[in-house]
């Protein structure tokens, strides 16, 4: 998840939500490919710690949405979706 102030966070592992640390800080794997399972870390934030809105970037080890970030206006034209080059 991507959350509003632009931080990645992972969904802990299931002990981790039981304790109240539901989130984790972006991992650098979210699923591993052997054994075809996603990977989740232990919690080391609460629930109310990622800012809202928060953006689900990956699922099941897939990207969900694609993000295209404008810094200023330029004459450029900028080209969105899977045809950009």
């Amino acid at each position: 998840m991507l959350d509003a102030a632009a931080t990645i966070y992972q969904r802990a592992d299931e002990q981790s939500v039981e304790e109240g640390w539901p989130w984790h800080l972006g991992a650098t794997s979210t699923y591993d490919l052997r054994h075809n399972l996603p990977v989740a870390p232990e919690g080391g934030h609460s629930e109310d710690d990622p800012v809202r809105p928060l953006t689900l970037l990956v699922r099941r080890g897939k990207a969900v949405q694609t993000i295209s970030m404008v810094s200023e206006p330029s004459s450029h034209p900028v080209q969105r979706g899977d045809n950009a080059s």
